[in-house]
């Protein structure tokens, strides 16, 4: 077979839907015609991120007055366009490659020439992770149009980081069992050193085969944003996972290499029944090409402490 029958995982919590990737105009979900003025904010937003997303501190600086003032999501106070535009460089700096979005939601005139405005904002760095803020603006009208006088940012929420998105499989820790006939299959699962990866052991022994040991190292992929693992057998075998959620169960595409070389590739459906039982299965396995026999759903128990 691919991996061991014992092959671990857990359903998560319930996931939030994925972030918006693009700014809605601020009268979303109504029918009335945007106002001038919100018409103008919805272009100055869509500036500010296109020179945010380009790494132009000069550009982006300018979209406010010059002697604004930027309270940031850590509470500190930034005044003057010039010193806002060194503060933007440095952050350029210090996290490239990061993308912007914007929501506006709501724009609201308190003079014919100052502008309410609050919104929130996403920005994703280049490892994935992401951190969402809200903020709210004042903006004035000048000669040359609407810029920013005042902007005041909420303290953000902590950057995603694989553990956040680990910890729907936190349950799992501590040890498993399963016993089928001849197969007898113990693992045990603990958080990495740096709580990026849980890290998986297996042993299976089987009355007619050598014993076989492996590992297995599930992680967080941002890219994709998935999760993903990679299993690694003392016969020489390895294989790569994917998961999906539907429901109460993870569909696993599995694909690995025997240690003949030979390719090999399943769909695992692990079924969450309590956090001291989960059921697995798997189907559509192929060695060589060639369809095998399925897999027949069999019960993960959990070790208790004695």
């Amino acid at each position: 077979m691919l991996v061991p029958l014992a092959f671990q995982a857990a359903p998560p919590a319930p996931q939030a839907p994925g972030p918006e990737a693009a700014k809605e105009a601020p009268t979303a979900g109504t029918t009335r015609p945007m106002s001038a003025e919100e018409k103008a904010i919805a272009k100055q937003a869509d500036a500010y991120v296109a020179a945010y997303n380009a790494a132009d501190a000069r550009a982006l600086a300018g979209l406010f007055t010059e002697k604004a003032e930027w309270v940031n999501e850590a509470g500190t106070v930034i005044s003057g366009r010039a010193d806002i535009e060194k503060a933007l460089a440095r952050s350029f700096t210090a996290m490239p490659g990061g993308s912007l979005s914007l929501q506006i939601d709501s724009v609201r005139p308190l003079t014919p020439d100052v502008l309410s405005v609050k919104g929130s904002s996403l920005l994703t760095l280049a490892d994935g992770t992401t951190q969402r803020n809200r903020y709210t603006a004042v903006d004035v009208k000048e000669p040359e149009g609407w810029r920013i006088a005042q902007m005041t940012e909420s303290a953000g929420l902590r950057h995603e980081t694989a553990e956040d998105h680990l910890k729907q499989l936190e349950w799992l820790i501590g040890s498993w069992v399963e016993e089928d006939g001849a197969i007898k299959v113990k693992t045990s699962v603990d958080w990495a050193e740096s709580r990026a990866f849980l890290i998986r052991t297996f042993n299976v022994k089987r009355a007619d085969t050598p014993e076989l040991k492996g590992t297995e190292i599930i992680g967080w992929d941002p890219t994709h944003r998935t999760v993903r693992s990679w299993v690694f057998d003392s016969a020489g075998g390895f294989a790569e996972h994917v998961w999906s959620r539907d429901g109460d169960r993870w569909l696993i595409q599995a694909t690995g290499t025997l240690p003949d070389g030979t390719q090999a590739s399943a769909e695992h459906t692990l079924r969450f029944i309590s956090t001291d039982k989960y059921t697995w299965s798997s189907s559509n396995r192929t060695i060589a090409g060639e369809l095998q026999p399925n897999i027949d759903q069999v019960d993960i128990i959990r070790v208790k402490a004695e």
